[in-house]
């Protein structure tokens, strides 16, 4: 069984710099085939390009989400690399498309840990926001200065919410 721990953040645009230490970038465009809100459980389809010289330029996932009964941060969670064209066929399918461009940038408390930042191409949505993967839900996250508060228990900051603005 695949866990996602995961905590959000409001980034305060200004203090953040995009190109300081960037590992890569890619450009996102994502949507929900299905939401179940009675079951907390999503299907995203996203494609992204990526200047990550380590994986192909162009890819494609499919993710099942559901959130666990126990613990804040934590989501049961499915991830699979599809093809890239189907990738962009399946958005087709989605009421809306999400798009955002994502910095990741280390963590330079633990290597193996990084900070994706989501900068979102909609006017309807006006913020910046970061996200970390974390190996259990008690680790100490140690924030920069560019971080201006935490976001992870408001649902209005999931994506899955942040889409229904552009509806």
């Amino acid at each position: 069984m695949s866990i996602e721990i995961e905590r959000k953040f409001l980034v305060d645009a200004e203090k953040f710099n995009p190109d300081y230490a960037a590992i890569h970038i890619a450009h996102i465009e994502q949507g929900y085939v299905m939401q179940d809100n009675a079951t907390n459980t999503v299907l995203r389809i996203r494609a992204q390009t990526t200047t990550d010289k380590s994986v192909p330029l162009n890819q494609a996932f499919i993710t099942v989400k559901r959130a666990m009964d126990s613990g804040a941060f934590s989501k049961h969670e499915f991830e699979y690399e599809i093809p890239y064209e189907d990738g962009l066929e399946m958005l087709k399918f989605c009421p809306q498309v999400l798009m955002k461009t994502r910095t990741s940038l280390p963590y330079h408390e633990n290597p193996e840990l990084k900070w994706e930042v989501d900068l979102f191409w909609h006017e309807e949505i006006p913020f910046v926001i970061a996200e970390i993967e974390l190996p259990d839900e008690d680790y100490q996250v140690v924030l920069p200065d560019w971080i201006i508060s935490e976001v992870t228990s408001y649902p209005m900051y999931y994506n899955t919410n942040l889409i229904k603005r552009l509806q």
